[in-house]
């Protein structure tokens, strides 16, 4: 089965740490501008799973120390751009560890001040106003 992103107005997104991404599975968001991942150690992805304007223009954030580890997988290697963040910066969706509204996709909130994602089930989150995948 074939599943890909049809948000077109989709600009940022911060994957979690375990996911596989497919064909095309963001190839047609073409207005990402910033793609962040959790994974150490990503296996590769297909080369057509961002577009070619996500890979010339978007930044990829990944772990610290891992720069080098991107470079050289399938997939991500592809991205003009990428850049390390230390793991703190990308643990939540909010750098400044203040408290943060949850809704989702129907935008019905589903958690009022929260600090973490952790207890929440997997899927598409509103958070500040971006889309997070959990």
């Amino acid at each position: 089965m074939h599943y890909s992103c049809c948000w077109t107005d989709l600009q940022e997104i911060i994957l979690p740490q375990w996911i596989y991404l497919g064909y095309l599975a963001l190839g047609y968001c073409h207005d990402l501008v910033s793609v962040t991942t959790r994974q150490t150690n990503p296996m590769d992805i297909d080369n057509d799973s961002f577009s070619e304007e996500t890979y010339e223009k978007a930044t990829l954030y990944v772990r610290e120390g891992c720069v080098d580890i991107y470079r050289s997988k399938e997939g991500w290697k592809n991205f003009v751009h990428i850049v390390e963040m230390d793991s703190t910066a990308i643990s939540t969706p909010n750098a400044d560890n203040k408290p943060f509204d949850v809704y989702d996709m129907n935008g019905r909130k589903v958690r009022a001040a929260a600090t973490t994602l952790d207890d929440l089930p997997k899927g598409l989150f509103i958070i500040n106003g971006k889309k997070v995948i959990r």
